[in-house]
């Protein structure tokens, strides 16, 4: 049995909570948690490590594996968490049962205001900020519906009209983007939103789905209906799950987190371009 230790209970939306997954197990097997069977959109995985300090078992010429995991609630209110567990064995690997506990999800805390200070001297009223205030959430209100309409419409026309064949683009693109070194400078919140427009421009391109448009949710759903491999449509929406917690949350990207999501876009783009037939007799002019 895989026992699990939380260093809580309750838990605020969008921050990592700390869990500790432990087994006696032989010497020659290992502890896995099964990733792609516990995605969901209620919580997101963002670590498992190994504990290398793990010890022997005494008296059992086996030892005791611990896996470390992160886990960040992506939903508020009671949240039942589910890890299915894999046993690798010498031979190959088998299911074991999975864990299953509860959390208390709490919505963000907010900031308390400053504590009050005294005060110096009179000083002139300002001009009151509301109306400018006003002006821009009014803007920031259109900006959101012409993204979401007619802006929208626009880029996934504009992106339909690019002649060039759609992996052309998207490689080009994240080389573009992975040469830019906004990983390496820290700006990890642009990097994710370069990183998702570039994977969304070439969806629409490659199969006809306004993507910009869509949420993170829909678009898999979008791509499951398309006939996607299940594994690939996992592996985007978890690039898509760190990229929202790095952009909306107060979560700090892990440093491999880049280069491995720049690797998931060159997947997709691998695994899903239009391949070119061979000439017959595999001569070329």
């Amino acid at each position: 049995a895989v026992d699990i230790s939380l260093a809580t209970t309750t838990a605020r939306l969008g921050e990592a909570v700390a869990i500790m997954a432990s087994a006696s197990l032989p010497m020659d097997h290992k502890l896995k948690l099964n990733l792609e069977a516990s995605a969901t959109d209620l919580y997101a995985i963002s670590s498992v490590e190994e504990d290398s300090t793990a010890g022997g078992v005494s008296g059992s010429g086996g030892y005791r594996a611990i896996l470390r995991i992160q886990l960040v609630p992506l939903a508020p209110g009671r949240l039942s968490v589910n890890l299915p567990w894999t046993l690798v064995e010498p031979g190959g690997q088998k299911p074991l049962a999975a864990s299953s506990f509860e959390l208390d999800v709490l919505e963000p805390e907010i900031e308390p205001d400053g504590a009050l200070r005294d005060i110096k001297a009179p000083r002139r009223a300002r001009p009151a900020l509301w109306p400018w205030l006003l002006a821009a959430l009014l803007g920031a209100a259109l900006w959101w519906l012409w993204r979401r309409r007619g802006g929208a419409e626009k880029a996934f026309e504009a992106a339909k009209e690019e002649h060039r064949p759609a992996d052309i683009i998207a490689l080009e693109e994240l080389a573009a983007l992975e040469g830019s070194g906004l990983w390496a400078k820290g700006e990890r919140k642009l990097f994710y939103s370069r990183l998702s427009e570039i994977i969304r421009r070439y969806l629409e391109r490659r199969f006809d789905i306004a993507a910009t448009r869509l949420t993170s949710s829909e678009l898999n759903r979008q791509l499951r209906q398309a006939g996607m491999e299940r594994g690939l449509v996992l592996l985007i929406k978890e690039c898509f799950e760190r990229g929202d917690l790095v952009k909306f949350s107060k979560m700090e990207a892990s440093e491999p987190w880049g280069a491995a999501d720049l690797r998931i876009a060159r997947k997709l783009v691998a695994e899903t371009s239009e391949k070119v037939p061979e000439p017959a007799g595999g001569n070329r002019p």
